[in-house]
């Protein structure tokens, strides 16, 4: 999470903006975007998405996992649909299997598959983390981008 704490900070410096005038523009409170900046809570996927759609860069430069922001991205809406069947196919083309994503990110087994039942993404912190076991983005990941 400090990735995301140092990316946010940073995008608030360059663009002069307060977390009283971020928490205007994108409609979350100035009391929770204090929240992440201390680093103890995680954004929602869709307060990171706001906050990433806000300073037009990726999810994966807010959250540490790209070096450098790329304005020329236009990203779409996230697609649970998409997210399963690309986590699943993704598996399946590393050679790997649930057990071992569940060892490597420590994530329950049961919380992995209960993904196909649910109308939720998992937590932006395990989207990330699976992106970085799956080698892709958590754009590409999510459904944002092909």
């Amino acid at each position: 999470m400090s990735n995301f704490v140092e990316r946010l900070n940073s995008l608030l410096e360059e663009e002069n903006l307060t977390i009283r005038q971020l928490s205007r523009e994108i409609g979350v409170s100035s009391s929770q975007l204090s929240k992440y900046l201390t680093g103890y809570y995680e954004p929602s996927l869709k307060n990171a998405l706001k906050i990433a759609d806000y300073f037009s860069c990726s999810l994966d430069y807010l959250f540490g996992l790209e070096p450098f922001k790329q304005n020329s991205y236009s990203y779409g809406e996230p697609d649970k649909k998409v997210f399963v069947e690309r986590f699943k196919e993704l598996v399946e083309r590393r050679k790997t299997n649930f057990n071992r994503i569940s060892k490597h990110t420590y994530l329950n087994r049961n919380t992995i598959y209960n993904w196909e039942t649910t109308a939720n993404f998992p937590k932006v912190g395990i989207l990330v983390k699976l992106a970085g076991e799956l080698n892709v983005t958590v754009e590409f990941l999510i459904g944002r981008i092909n």
